[in-house]
């Protein structure tokens, strides 16, 4: 339990913002081998097909021997990312053998065993580029990566090299536009979860008639006020007009949880790092009050109430999972179980499912496309009205937003501390972006 505690605590003093089925089958248990880049783990790649190990297209006999499908993952793997984006690198693994050990992926009548390759980018926006070339070099057609603003630098290389790319918690509003065609995003993002937790928190804490917005300043604060603002209205409550932004070197939290209980909000929003808004909420209680805390990324709520502390750690609500709660797809319950196998259960309470869940959706996408062609799947993923994801059934949009719907808007798992501090996963909801 240190282990997890000084890890989670480390992980999220760096960075939180970003942290963010059906049948089973057990036909084969053939797994690929992993390349990665200098400095990278080797990882084993992954696919999968919503409730089915490889089988034969109709009408089209598949290949007698399996294919490999290269996958490629831009994580940091050292330097001080590591600790948020290892974990990411580790899910991609697991999934990955899981799905091989299940005999693979069927695409267009063909057996695909998929050959992850991890290129590391240091936790160095200067070192992206290079990291993006390996991959490149390895022929890799298809590359995920976990921390958006770290790779933003590489968007020319993609359309450069035409490699297809999709990230897992995107929030940056130009980072999907027309410009970019070879970007897309398995999440609607926090614009989306911005929104989607106003309308949990009325749902559960059904006395919530204010919110108010808070946030270090990270320079995209008035976008992001917007998004909470029709948040509020499409739940039928208040916004506290001002929002509050301080800087984010600031340690004068006891100030602004004055300012927060000020606004007579009931709830606050904030994104930004859970060391910060746990400090707020610590600050919140000591003035005697019950604001609940509105965590609109996919943190794990047993995580919060460690950083929040004991006396403090009730009336607050993430957009995370709890990987050993009822209501999970069976695929999520079998990532769970061999991430758990390969890594360790301390390792595992970490999990968010977010590299799977980037996997399985472009795998869905594949298999709908009957191809590995990056055009080809390109095409079909903005063709179509849903995927299959790891939580459930997604819609594809985001047009609004990014000129094209290449958003799976996968279903969040909505997690709460309730007023007596007890843990309570709520199951899924819908994430919709438009």
């Amino acid at each position: 339990m240190k282990k997890v505690i000084a890890l989670l605590l480390a992980a999220l003093f760096c960075l939180t913002l970003f942290a963010c089925n059906n049948d089973n089958s057990d036909s084969g248990n053939t797994s690929q081998g992993t390349s990665s880049s200098p400095g990278a783990p080797a990882s084993p790649g992954t696919a999968a097909s919503p409730g089915t190990a490889a089988s034969p297209g109709a009408g089209e006999p598949a290949s007698t021997e399996p294919q490999v499908l290269k996958i490629g993952g831009m994580f940091c793997t050292t330097g001080w990312i590591a600790q948020i984006d290892m974990p990411n690198a580790n899910e991609l693994t697991a999934f990955a053998d899981l799905i091989n050990k299940k005999g693979g992926w069927e695409i267009g009548g063909t057996t695909y065993m998929i050959d992850v390759v991890i290129s590391d980018v240091q936790s160095d926006p200067a070192y992206a580029r290079t990291a993006a070339l390996y991959l490149f070099d390895q022929d890799v057609q298809f590359v995920f990566d976990g921390m958006e603003f770290i790779v933003a630098g590489t968007k020319d290389l993609f359309e450069e090299y035409g490699v297809f790319h999709s990230d897992q918690l995107p929030s940056d509003p130009n980072g999907a536009g027309p410009q970019w065609p070879h970007y897309h995003y398995s999440s609607a993002g926090l614009y989306s979860n911005y929104q989607t937790a106003i309308a949990a928190a009325v749902k559960y804490f059904p006395d919530v008639k204010m919110v108010a917005y808070c946030e270090n300043d990270s320079g995209t604060n008035d976008f992001n006020y917007e998004f909470c603002k029709k948040g509020a209205v499409a739940a039928g409550i208040e916004i506290a007009p001002n929002p509050i932004v301080y800087p984010g070197e600031t340690a004068d939290f006891a100030a602004i949880a004055l300012a927060l209980s000020q606004t007579g909000a009931d709830a606050f929003i904030a994104a930004g790092p859970a060391t910060n808004n746990g400090a707020i909420v610590r600050e919140l209680r000591n003035l005697g009050s019950d604001m609940i805390y509105l965590c609109p990324t996919p943190q794990n709520v047993v995580t919060l109430s460690w950083i929040v502390g004991p006396d403090a750690a009730y009336n607050i609500l993430t957009m995370g999972t709890i990987p050993t709660a009822p209501g999970h797809t069976q695929w999520y319950y079998d990532a769970y179980e061999n991430y758990k196998e390969m890594f360790g259960e301390e390792d595992a309470m970490l999990m968010t499912g977010n590299s799977p869940n980037a996997l399985f959706i472009l795998l869905n996408v594949m298999k709908a496309a009957g191809s590995v062609d990056v055009k080809a799947v390109m095409d079909k993923w903005v063709s179509l009205d849903t995927v299959e994801t790891l939580f459930g059934p997604g819609p594809v949009c985001g047009a609004s937003l990014y000129g094209t719907p290449r958003v799976v808007a996968s279903p969040s798992g909505i997690s709460i501390l309730n007023g007596n501090g007890e843990v309570e996963f709520k199951g899924y909801i819908e994430n919709y972006l438009d």
